[in-house]
């Protein structure tokens, strides 16, 4: 009996030992799990820092990307402006240069202008000089030939016709003889040929007024031939039927 009861609480204290070694080992284990949820609990957490620092960095460097670019953009805009301000200012000094060209042609044509119109003032003020002094040389031509016929008026009333008519005859072929080694040609006679010229003509008009025949002849032939005298074939045939010369000649006889 006594070894039964030995034998039980033998087995008795094996079984508590085994029950206490499980609660040991059961212990061990909720111990080991424990670091182990602590350790996954802590890995879990230092990858959630980690994604977080991954995603603040993340969302960091797409900040810094999008803050680059706008100030990228904001370069491009600022120089964009800036060239449009440049662009705007060149054009405004064109526009001014143009502007002060086109005042400057204005002024150079109106300058010329003036110049053109003081020209043809000018001109038309030497025109007028030149005309009065060509009507002042006339007026004085016509003066001495007015003298030169009073004086061979004033001589004719002193001879007779043949007198007259053969010393107009002596100055008109010595005037002659000049005009001849000129080419012939009449016009324009010098001062003292037209002055000789004028008393040849006072002379025979005197001598033909009193019905020189030859004289009339004579004078009809300066006239048609514009010798010494102004050109006229009226004139001229006045003075061939004042001589009774029905074929009028085209030469002086003497």
């Amino acid at each position: 009996m006594g070894k039964q009861v030995d034998a039980l609480g033998l087995q008795l204290k094996e079984k508590n030992a085994k029950i206490v070694l499980s609660d040991r080992r059961s212990e061990e284990l909720e111990a080991a799990l424990k670091a182990a949820a602590d350790e996954l609990e802590a890995r879990e957490r230092a990858e959630r820092e980690a994604a977080e620092r991954q995603q603040q960095e993340e969302l960091a460097k797409r900040r810094r990307v999008e803050a680059e670019r706008e100030a990228a953009a904001q370069k491009k805009r600022e120089e964009s402006m800036r060239r449009r301000r440049e662009m705007e200012e060149r054009e405004a000094e064109a526009a001014r240069v143009a502007e002060a060209a086109k005042r400057k042609r204005e002024e150079s044509m109106r300058r010329r202008r003036e110049v053109e119109e003081r020209e043809a003032e000018a001109a038309r003020v030497a025109e007028a000089a030149r005309e009065a002094a060509a009507r002042a040389t006339r007026e004085q031509e016509e003066l001495l030939r007015a003298q030169r016929a009073a004086e061979a008026a004033a001589l004719a009333a002193s001879k007779n016709a043949v007198e007259l008519y053969e010393e107009a005859c002596h100055l008109y072929f010595d005037v002659k003889k000049a005009v001849d080694k000129r080419g012939g040609t009449w016009t324009p006679l010098t001062a003292e040929e037209q002055e000789a010229m004028d008393t040849v003509v006072g002379m025979w008009r005197s001598a033909a007024m009193q019905s020189h025949h030859q004289a009339q002849c004579n004078l009809g032939v300066l006239y048609a031939n514009g010798q010494g005298v102004k050109q006229s074939y009226t004139e001229a045939a006045k003075w061939y039927k004042l001589s009774r010369s029905f074929a009028p000649i085209h030469t002086v006889v003497q």
